[in-house]
């Protein structure tokens, strides 16, 4: 989740739990959640999830704070094509459905899943947890004309949620972006 995406939900009044490996994007996710004060509803987690639980590589594409562009596993950007990493740490990645059912944590009602182009390893090994009937949507990008795109949408149909919306920014299109959207997928 988006830092300004985990405040927007606090200030309602909803708990959230936050998850990221990138070390300085992780920093500004609590700084943020300490300079609102909302520790009491954002618990933040310096962990990735991806397809199966593991002791794995982070590959960062730069360390800036607020750097995007990294990868769980292999190094590959949001186009499926691979890059040279700036920097490899180390990382612990869980599938959801392990973490939920090893930390028994709130159960999620939504989830914003925006990984850089893992997105269908990630719902991979959240199909226990999505096909539960408490999960009510998911917000997701993912880039149609990635080989993943048809599973990724076929394992969300199958836990019953369906595609609600479907966006991008005005500037994706006629760019290198222009197949990639945010979906919302929700139960009927």
């Amino acid at each position: 989740m988006s830092v300004h995406t985990h405040l927007y939900a606090a200030k309602l009044k909803t708990r959230v739990l936050a998850f990221g490996p990138s070390p300085g994007n992780y920093y500004l996710l609590m700084r943020n959640i300490e300079v609102n004060e909302a520790q009491d509803l954002i618990s933040s987690y310096c962990i990735a999830f991806c397809d199966e639980t593991r002791l794995a590589e982070f590959h960062m594409s730069n360390t800036q704070l607020g750097a995007a562009y990294s990868s769980c596993g292999e190094a590959l950007d949001p186009l499926g094509s691979e890059f040279i990493a700036s920097y490899r740490q180390a990382m612990v990645g869980y599938t959801i459905d392990e973490f939920v059912a090893r930390f028994a944590p709130p159960f999620p009602n939504h989830l914003k899943i925006d990984v850089d182009g893992i997105e269908e390893e990630v719902i991979d090994g959240a199909r226990e947890t999505l096909s539960d009937e408490r999960v009510r949507s998911v917000l997701v990008e993912l880039d149609e004309s990635r080989k993943g795109y048809s599973k990724t949408v076929e394992i969300l149909q199958a836990a019953g949620l369906h595609i609600r919306a479907k966006a991008h920014p005005p500037e994706f299109d006629n760019s290198a972006f222009a197949n990639q959207y945010n979906f919302i997928f929700s139960r009927e």
